[in-house]
This record gives C-alpha cells, sequence and structure tokens, in this order.
C-alpha cells in the first residue's frame, strides 16, 4: 500500500480497462525482458519510499525557523542587555 495509490490493485484493474493501455502494452512489450508471459505494467517491482521531499522540507522549515527565533531571542535579549547597562 502506497500513500499515493492506496489500491493499486484498482489501479491497474483501472488502466487495463482501457484501449490505450492494450496499445501500449503491446508496442512496450518487446522493450520488456524477464517477463515470463506477464504484460510490461505486471513485471515492475513495488519500491520503498526512502526519500520524501515533503518530509524533508517540513524538517528544514522547522530547523530554519528554531534558528531564526534562536537569532531573535539572542538578538533581543543582547539589546536589553545593552540598554540596561547604558543606564
Amino acid at each position: 500500500m502506497n500513500r499515493y495509490c492506496p489500491d493499486l490493485a484498482a489501479a491497474q484493474a483501472a488502466m487495463a480497462a482501457t484501449d490505450v493501455n492494450a496499445r501500449w502494452q503491446a508496442q512496450m512489450a518487446e522493450f520488456f525482458t524477464g517477463l515470463d508471459g506477464r504484460r510490461p505494467d505486471e513485471g515492475f517491482e513495488l519500491l520503498d519510499e526512502v526519500f520524501h521531499l515533503e518530509t524533508q522540507l517540513a524538517r528544514h522549515t522547522a530547523t530554519q525557523n528554531s534558528t531564526q527565533n534562536s537569532t531573535q531571542n539572542s538578538t533581543q535579549n543582547s539589546t536589553q542587555n545593552s540598554t540596561e547597562a547604558d543606564r
């Protein structure tokens, strides 16, 4: 199961029902090896997701925001300390 295609079997069945898919299977068959009689769309291997850009961007944004907040707090504390020292 994949979050982008929660029901792969249903998606494959829907694709198999189209004329364009039948034409594609026929034209592409010669480029796929080791299928042992299966159609090209049955010869793929599902891969585990290793990199997920949205997750990476969310982490990066959180880190950036945390760094900015730390810098702002440090600057505010430094300015506040300077002001108090000037009095």
